[in-house]
């Protein structure tokens, strides 16, 4: 498999693209043209596409190079994949820190089917550890709301910056009937960098939730 060929592939586990085609070698790339079946924003898909070339392959990627294409969403589809942005997503609802002098207190709620999901951890208060902690929690709450239907694995929380934005990305690992895929999410940290790594997070697994019929 080619590096382009790669990226096609992991490409498709961002919400939003539902098809796409990488124009390039094995150095460079000159165009992503990209296919949106999901009410996501093209431009909300454009930094999620920048986003995960410049962590997993580290190119800065031009976002006039990525060329997306809205097709209209099948509101009376016989085929569930056709609608499956419609299906159950889970909510981010609070988050609540306690700093002491060593450690932090950790409090988070997740919403789903109209239950409340909430986990509570202490971190060692380092900003890198503690917020690898705020990850693993909201995986950890994930994981429990999506029982043995998929598991959830952290690889890594990085802060950036694209276009003057300081965002989050979340790699996170999910595996789904014996398949391990690698998904990324992003957010934009505007008021609380905690919160925005629970959101980044939620942004990684949500599409693959929502195929899921969970009880």
């Amino acid at each position: 498999m080619t590096m382009l060929q790669e990226i096609e592939k992991n490409l498709l586990n961002i919400n939003g693209v539902s098809n796409c085609r990488v124009i390039g070698d094995d150095q460079t790339i000159d165009e992503i043209h990209i296919i949106n079946q999901t009410p996501r924003s093209p431009k909300q898909i454009a930094r999620d596409v920048e986003s995960y070339i410049k962590t997993a392959y580290k190119i800065n990627l031009n976002h006039k190079k990525i060329s997306i294409v809205n097709l209209d969403i099948p509101v009376n589809s016989e085929d569930e994949n056709d609608a499956f942005e419609f299906g159950k997503r889970i909510s981010f609802e609070n988050l609540s820190i306690t700093q002491g002098h060593r450690q932090a207190v950790i409090q988070l709620e997740l919403g789903f089917d109209g239950k409340l999901f909430k986990r509570q951890e202490t971190a060692i208060n380092i900003p890198d550890l503690r917020y690898n902690e705020v990850g693993k929690l909201t995986l950890g709450l994930a994981q429990e709301i999506c029982e043995e239907q998929l598991i959830f694995a952290l690889n890594s929380i990085r802060i950036d910056q694209i276009a003057g934005n300081d965002i989050v990305l979340a790699l996170v690992t999910i595996i789904s009937n014996g398949e391990a895929r690698l998904n990324v999410g992003s957010a934009i940290i505007r008021d609380d960098i905690h919160s925005a790594i629970v959101k980044a997070v939620l942004d990684s697994i949500n599409r693959i939730v929502s195929f899921v019929k969970i009880n």
